[in-house]
Order: structure tokens, then C-alpha cells, then sequence
């Protein structure tokens, strides 16, 4: 690879960075603060340790919930691209644009690479869990692992906030399949079953289903799942991501999520 190609793959990944780092920093910054803000006003007692470990587990999500989104992001980039071949599709009467082999490749590379970060962002969201609630759960977190942890909180002040977790992930990201929703209710299990697949046994072979058109009817012939667009279908996974961040920090924190970009003190009375 010449010296040229490498500028520009080091410069494309840059650009990526930076747009996608706003996005996650923003949602960190507003976590931290709505977690400080329940530090002060709790008259629940945390050592150093678990405060630290706390933070630990938040950076960790934070981080993993970033890596899923530079994922996206590319999946998003190939797809725009792709779209973007419509007008000399057109003047060649074509009514399909098809993926290459090349595309594909990179394609799939991405579609898998979002699976692993996004699969452990829930890992190290039940984890963080676990020690805001203090169910004295150490080690791996697995599903049934997180359930039982939530089942033995006995501080009557977070007992009720585990319940309302645990009907959360049960709900909301272990749910019942529901193809209508804006975000499947299984959303968690589709991703966990998915990942498992690539990790362990094998690679998911592309369907060609999608009915997405283009300008003058020209079919995008692109990679689907679920008969999705792989980009649709981890952009529903990462708004389920969201809203898993945005519902569970309200009932940890007893504090309302304000949208829109993070500001000083908005968390404060």
C-alpha cells in the first residue's frame, strides 16, 4: 500500500472519529453529571471503591456504545456512497444498484465490528447496574446472572429501583418480538444471538430483500437482515443502545433526562 492510500484511510478514519466522539461525549458528559448529582443527594452510603468502580463500569459503556457507533457510521458512509451511483444508473436504464463483491467485504466488516462493541455495551451496562444498585454481583454478567443479581438487592431504598430494572430489560431489550416497533423489544436478544453466530460459529451470510428505492424506482440492492438494511438494522440496535441509556439512568438516578447538547448544571436543582 503506498504511502498516498495510507494518508487517506488514516484521514477518512480521523473525520470519522470526530463526528461520531461529539455524539458519545455528549451522552457522557450528561450521565456523569446526572450520576454526580445522585452521589450528592443520596443518603445511601458508597466507599471510595465502589464509587470508583462506578465510574469505571460508565466510562467502559460509554466507550463501547462509541466504538458501535464508528461502526454504524461506516455502514451508513457505504450505503450513502452506494446511493449516490443513482444518476449513472439511471443513464445506463439499470433498475438496480448491486453490491460488489469489494463492497461486501467492507460491509461485512463493519456489520460484525458493531456487533461485538454493542454487545458488550450491554455487558458493561448490566455490570454498572449492578454496582449503582449493589447487589454484590462480581465477576461475568450474563442475562441470567443480571436477573438473579436485581433479586437480591435488599436495601429498601434500591430494591424498588431493581424491579423497575428488571421489568425494563425483561420489556424493552428482552422482550417479545414486534416487528412494528421503532425499536424491537428483543432488540438485546437479536444482538446477543447475532454475535454469538460471528463469535462462535459462523458468518452471517447476507439475504438481498430490501425494497428500498432510489430515485425513478431504481432498486438499492443492498445487504439486509430481517429483511432490513444492514444500516437500518444496526440503526435501530443503536437507538435501542439510547434509550436503554436514556430510560435506565431516570430510575437509577431519580432524575428526568433533559434532551438536546449537555450544559452545565442542566441536572441541578
Amino acid at each position: 500500500m503506498f504511502n498516498s492510500e495510507q494518508q487517506q484511510i488514516a484521514q477518512g478514519l480521523k473525520i470519522l472519529q470526530s463526528q461520531c466522539a461529539k455524539y458519545a461525549e455528549n451522552s457522557y458528559l450528561k450521565l456523569r453529571a446526572m450520576q454526580e448529582v445522585y452521589f450528592l443527594r443520596t443518603s445511601i452510603a458508597y466507599s471510595v471503591e465502589e464509587r470508583q468502580l462506578i465510574q469505571h463500569y460508565l466510562d467502559a459503556l460509554i466507550y463501547k456504545f462509541h466504538m458501535a457507533s464508528l461502526a454504524l457510521e461506516q455502514l451508513w458512509a457505504l450505503r450513502d456512497e452506494k446511493s449516490g451511483e443513482i444518476i449513472q444508473a439511471i443513464e445506463q436504464s439499470l433498475d438496480r444498484l448491486s453490491v460488489s463483491d469489494e463492497e461486501l467485504t467492507i460491509i461485512s466488516f463493519a456489520f460484525d465490528t458493531f456487533l461485538f462493541h454493542s454487545r458488550s455495551y450491554i455487558d458493561f451496562y448490566m455490570l454498572y447496574i449492578c454496582y449503582v444498585l449493589k447487589t454484590g454481583h462480581e465477576g461475568k454478567i450474563s442475562q441470567d446472572k443480571f436477573r438473579k443479581a436485581l433479586g437480591r438487592v435488599t436495601e429498601s431504598n434500591l430494591n424498588a429501583k431493581a424491579m423497575r430494572v428488571r421489568d425494563y430489560f425483561d420489556i424493552s431489550v428482552y422482550g417479545e418480538s414486534n416487528a412494528e416497533a421503532f425499536v424491537a423489544p428483543n432488540w438485546g436478544s437479536l444482538l446477543t444471538s447475532l454475535r454469538d453466530k460471528v463469535a462462535h460459529r459462523d458468518i452471517i451470510k447476507p439475504s438481498f430483500e430490501s425494497d428500498k428505492t432510489l430515485a425513478k424506482g431504481v432498486l438499492l440492492d443492498w445487504p439486509t437482515i430481517r429483511k432490513m438494511t444492514y444500516a437500518d438494522f444496526h440503526q435501530m440496535m443503536e437507538n435501542g443502545m439510547y434509550f436503554l441509556m436514556q430510560d435506565i439512568s431516570q430510575i437509577l438516578y431519580d432524575i428526568t433526562w433533559i434532551s438536546g447538547p449537555y450544559r452545565v448544571g442542566m441536572f441541578d436543582l
